[in-house]
């Protein structure tokens, strides 16, 4: 969990104010709407913020549902139960074009759902065979990287964030600030902790490894 209302403050102590109220050239909601750009470049890149729902329950005939909300990519899909004891069963992933070379009449067949794929765009998760009696009812789990919140004033901890990147969050804040026009620009200092992100960036991608 990282609260960046922390990060804030020490924003704020290196733009060379001891308060939001003595902000100058920003405001204390521009600051976290650099913190907000920040965790959603991380996600776009890395696999940082990653979810996994079984809000959705499967329904008889009906391939097609949309995707958790902030979902960027799919990393896993599969369906079963939660109660009473957790049991899924892990879908195969595919595309159109594999499924047409399988199955010429895919879009209409049903059967026991054991495949899934994206195949209007990566809002949707459809399930190959259309879901009969074997599957109906049960959840669809599906593990994805995605945006956190919106991060605001209101809404400044992140629980799914290690604590150890605020420094990325930091430094994209200064650069940001910095790179603004204004009597204060700095883009030497701009330029600086943009590199350092890069830096922090090649580390994350090992961790975490790149979004899909």
């Amino acid at each position: 969990m990282a609260d960046l209302s922390i990060t804030v403050t020490s924003l704020e102590t290196l733009l060379n104010t001891s308060a939001p109220a003595n902000l100058v050239e920003w405001t204390e909601t521009e600051l976290y709407e650099y913190f907000d750009e920040a965790a959603k470049r991380l996600t776009r890149r890395f696999n940082v913020f990653v979810e996994r729902d079984t809000t959705t329950t499967i329904e008889l005939g009906t391939p097609s549902y949309s995707v958790p909300a902030g979902h960027v990519a799919t990393i896993h899909v599969s369906v079963g139960v939660t109660d009473p004891i957790p049991d899924f069963v892990a879908l195969y992933p595919s595309t159109v074009g594999e499924l047409e070379a399988l199955d010429a009449d895919w879009v209409d067949s049903t059967g026991t759902s054991d495949t899934w794929l994206h195949d209007l765009g990566t809002q949707t998760t459809r399930l190959y065979a259309s879901p009969d009696e074997t599957v109906s009812g049960q959840s669809l789990a599906v593990i994805f990287n995605g945006y956190p919140e919106t991060i605001t004033v209101e809404s400044a901890v992140i629980e799914s964030m290690p604590p150890v990147l605020q420094c990325y969050f930091l430094w994209h804040g200064l650069a940001e600030a910095r790179r603004r026009e204004s009597d204060m620009a700095m883009p030497e200092v701009a330029a600086h902790f943009d590199e350092r992100m890069k830096l922090v960036e090649k580390v994350i991608e090992q961790y975490w490894g790149a979004s899909q």
